[in-house]
C-alpha cells in the first residue's frame, strides 16, 4: 500500500537533525528576546539585562531516551465503533486536498401529478427557470422616477437594478407606463405624503394612511405598492437606514427584494386591471415573494434556499398544522365563494403573512410546471374578464378543482418532511 505523502513528509522532518547552534554560555550576548538554545545539557533563553540582550543561566535538560526509527503504516479505515482519525497537519511539502461535494440536481416535476414524487425538484426548478428567464430576456421598463427622502441615502441600493431584473423575468408582459418610487426614512413622512399626493388619484383601501403605515415604527420599515386610475404604479419603500441599530437598511431593502416585490405588483395590476384583486391573496403576495427572492438570489441556489427558508420558518417549525386538508382549504376559497368574486375576506381568518409563505410555494409549483410566465398569464386573463379558476384551466389544461389536491398534498409533504432544498 502506498504511504500517505503527508505522513512521509512528517517522518522526513523528524529524521533530519536540527541545525547546529554555536556554543553559548550564560552572560554571552544574544540577538532576540525569547530565543532559546541548547548547549552542554542546558537550555538557555535570551533575556534583557539592563540595555543588553544576554543568555540566562540556563536550565538542565534531561538527555532523550533512544527510540526506534518511526514505522510508517497506512491509517486503517474507520469503522462504526472506531474513533475517527485526526486530520494530519499541513506540512511544508504537502497540502490537504479539499473534498468537494458534487451537487446532483433533483428531478424537476413536469405535471401536477409528479409533484409529490419530486418535492426537492419543485424548489430547484422554480429557482432555475426564473434565473434562465432573467438571463435570456431583455429589460422591459418604461418611465421610472425615484424620489429619495431627505433622511435617507439615495442610490443605496440603486432601485433600478432590482426593478430591471423583475422586468426581465416578466419581459413578455406590458409594464406600467409610469412607476414612481418613493424612498423614505424616519422623519420623511410629511415629505413622502406630499410626493404621494401628487400621483395618488384613486381613493381606495389605505391610500390616506399608506405613508403612515410605512413609517409606523421608529425604523420606518415597510413597503407597499399603489396604482393610479391609469394603472401607473406608486411604490412606497421604507429604507430603515438604522435597522435594529445596525447602521444599515433592512435586508429586504439591501438585497433589492422590496423593490422588485412591489414593482411586480405593478405588473400584476397593469395586466389584471380592476379584476387583479379577484385572484386569491396568496396568488398576489406569494407570487411577488417567490419572484423577488428568485431575482435577488438568481446566481446562487444556496442563497435562494436560505432566504426561502426564512420566509417559511414558521411553516416548517409548525409543520404538523399543515395537513393536505388545511392547505386545500387555504388555497381554494371557491368552496365558499363564487368563482367570479373578490375573495379577500377569506384570508382575514389567517395570520397576515400566511399568503406570502404558502403562496410562495404555490407559485414555485406554477413556475416549475409552466415557467415564470404562467402566473402573469393568469393575471392577463383576469384582465380580460375570466375568473381565476377559468384562467387557471386555460393556462394549465387542468381544472382548478382537479389540481388543488395535487398542490395541497405536495405542499403538506414538503413541510412535514422538512424538504428545504
Amino acid at each position: 500500500m502506498k504511504k500517505p505523502l503527508a505522513a512521509l513528509a512528517i517522518a522526513a522532518l523528524i529524521l533530519v537533525p536540527l541545525k547546529a547552534v554555536a556554543a553559548v554560555k550564560a552572560g554571552d550576548v544574544c540577538n532576540k528576546v525569547g530565543t532559546t538554545a541548547t548547549a552542554n545539557g542546558k537550555k538557555y533563553t535570551c533575556v534583557k539585562s539592563g540595555k543588553k540582550l544576554v543568555w540566562d543561566k540556563g536550565l538542565t535538560v534531561a538527555a532523550p531516551k533512544p527510540t526506534a526509527a518511526p514505522t510508517l503504516t497506512a491509517t486503517p479505515s474507520p469503522s462504526a465503533s472506531s474513533t475517527p482519525p485526526q486530520p494530519i497537519p499541513p506540512s511544508p511539502t504537502a497540502s490537504p486536498t479539499p473534498t468537494v461535494k458534487t451537487f446532483v440536481p433533483p428531478t424537476i416535476p413536469k405535471s401536477f401529478q409528479e409533484l409529490e414524487g419530486n418535492l426537492s425538484g419543485i424548489i430547484y426548478g422554480a429557482w432555475l427557470k426564473a434565473g434562465d428567464q432573467i438571463r435570456n430576456s431583455p429589460v422591459n421598463i418604461k418611465n421610472i422616477q425615484v424620489f429619495s427622502g431627505p433622511n435617507t441615502v439615495p442610490g443605496n441600493p440603486d432601485p433600478l437594478v432590482p426593478i430591471k431584473l423583475a422586468s426581465q423575468l416578466y419581459s413578455n408582459f406590458e409594464p406600467a407606463k409610469n412607476v414612481y418610487v418613493i424612498e423614505m426614512a424616519n422623519g420623511d413622512k410629511d415629505w413622502a405624503q406630499k410626493i404621494f399626493d401628487q400621483y395618488a388619484d384613486v381613493v381606495y383601501g389605505n391610500v390616506k394612511t399608506a405613508v403612515s403605515e410605512i413609517c409606523d415604527t421608529s425604523d420606518c420599515g415597510h413597503a407597499q405598492a399603489h396604482r393610479t386610475k391609469s394603472f401607473d404604479g406608486i411604490l412606497l419603500i421604507g429604507k430603515a437606514p438604522n435597522y435594529k441599530g445596525t447602521g444599515k437598511s433592512r435586508p429586504d431593502v439591501l438585497t433589492g427584494m422590496d423593490y422588485s416585490h412591489e414593482y411586480i405588483h405593478t405588473i400584476q395590476t397593469f395586466n389584471g386591471k380592476d379584476r387583479a384583486t379577484y385572484a386569491p391573496v396568496w396568488f398576489k403576495e406569494g407570487g411577488a415573494t417567490y419572484a423577488s427572492t428568485a431575482i435577488a438570489m438568481t446566481n446562487s441556489y444556496s442563497d435562494y434556499v436560505t432566504q426561502r427558508n426564512i420566509w417559511l420558518q414558521d411553516q416548517y417549525r409548525d409543520s404538523a398544522t399543515y395537513t393536505a386538508s388545511w392547505v386545500e382549504n387555504f388555497i381554494n376559497p371557491y368552496k365558499s365563494f363564487p368563482e367570479n368574486a373578490d375573495v379577500f375576506s377569506h384570508y382575514s381568518q389567517y395570520p397576515r403573512w400566511y399568503p406570502y409563505a404558502i403562496g410562495c410555494i404555490v407559485n414555485e409549483i406554477f413556475t416549475v410546471i409552466k415557467g415564470p410566465d404562467a402566473a402573469m398569464n393568469i393575471y392577463k386573463r383576469l384582465g380580460q374578464g375570466q375568473t381565476f379558476p377559468g384562467a387557471f384551466q386555460a393556462e394549465f389544461g387542468i381544472s382548478w378543482s382537479d389540481a388543488v389536491p395535487y398542490i395541497s398534498r405536495a405542499i403538506s409533504a414538503q413541510l412535514n418532511q422538512q424538504i428545504k432544498s
